[in-house]
C-alpha cells in the first residue's frame, strides 16, 4: 500500500467514525463540542443560539467588571497638582 492509498483509507476510517458519532445523541453532542454540525439541524441551531447567549452575557459580565475597575482606579488616582489647589479653594 502506497501513502496515498494509505491517506485515503485514513480519510475513509475518519468519515466512517463521524458517521457513527452522528448516529447517538452523544455522539452529536461530542461532534458539536469540536465544532461539527451534525444531521439534527434544528438542534446545531438551537445550540448555537444558547452559546451566542451564553458568550453575550459573559461579555456583558466582563463590561461591567471592566467598567467598575475603571471606577475604581479613577479613585484611586491622586489628584494632580491643579485638582489639589482647586480642593483647597472651595
Amino acid at each position: 500500500m502506497n501513502s496515498a492509498e494509505w491517506l485515503q483509507d485514513e480519510i475513509d476510517g475518519l468519515h466512517r467514525y463521524l458517521a457513527d458519532l452522528d448516529r447517538t445523541e452523544g455522539g452529536r453532542a461530542q461532534l458539536r463540542e469540536m465544532g461539527f454540525t451534525t444531521s439534527d439541524k434544528e438542534a446545531d441551531r438551537a445550540i448555537a443560539e444558547e452559546d451566542a447567549r451564553d458568550r453575550a452575557e459573559e461579555d456583558a459580565r466582563y463590561a461591567e467588571a471592566d467598567r467598575i475597575d475603571a471606577v475604581l482606579a479613577e479613585l484611586l488616582v491622586p489628584m494632580s497638582e491643579g485638582e489639589q489647589i482647586e480642593m483647597e479653594m472651595k
